[in-house]
């Protein structure tokens, strides 16, 4: 299994008075972002009411040009380290072997001028620990474990992201059509075009 949750927490009212420009600058559209390997979880994500004041400050954005971006590794190198930006020492590890992929949660010291993307693999590293939920007297817990090279399929991530990437377009659009004149969002539309054209050609 390979699940992208995502929700958008900024303000959707604010939203709708955005411009294609808004974003240019560096910004992007905030909320929950996480994935889901085989029932391990990476990242903060729920869909219950949100309480008064709560929000999110995952770039979704940027989460999912990320992860195209490991696809499009993987396919040519078939070795993908993802520098979790917004922390000082996450990776996630991508590992392709034939038509799978292996994934791991790394903690590293992270070097100056580090970029999102790395092909090599780290020299000093430990490995990290995925959350599982579970239900206690009724009420969601979360609970960290100790998991290491997670599989699954290369195929399923690539239907994944279009997937959920398609879906949020559709979200944005409905929200506010000028948001998808954005760099960002235009990047993004390039990229499902490409690999659904990838898609096509293996069928």
């Amino acid at each position: 299994m390979f699940e992208i949750l995502y929700r958008i927490t900024d303000n959707t009212e604010d939203l709708k008075t955005f411009n294609e420009n808004t974003f240019d600058m560096g910004g992007d559209i905030l909320g929950f972002f996480s994935i889901n390997v085989n029932g391990y979880h990476y990242g903060r994500y729920h869909n219950y009411p949100l309480q008064l004041g709560e929000h999110d400050w995952e770039r979704i954005t940027d989460w999912l040009l990320a992860l195209m971006r490991v696809y499009q590794e993987l396919n040519r190198s078939g070795y993908v380290l993802l520098d979790v930006v917004d922390s000082y020492n996450s990776w996630i590890e991508f590992r392709k072997t034939q038509d799978t992929v292996e994934i791991n949660l790394l903690a590293a010291e992270k070097e100056d001028g580090t970029t999102a993307l790395r092909l090599t693999p780290l020299e000093k590293f430990e490995y990290d620990k995925w959350y599982i939920q579970l239900v206690k007297s009724g009420e969601i817990h979360s609970e960290l474990v100790d998991r290491r090279n997670e599989t699954v399929k290369l195929s399923r991530i690539r239907s994944e992201l279009l997937r959920k990437a398609s879906q949020y377009l559709e979200e944005l659009r409905e929200v506010n059509h000028k948001l998808l004149g954005n760099k960002k969002i235009t990047e993004l539309y390039a990229f499902i075009l490409e690999m659904s054209r990838d898609n096509s050609s293996d069928m």
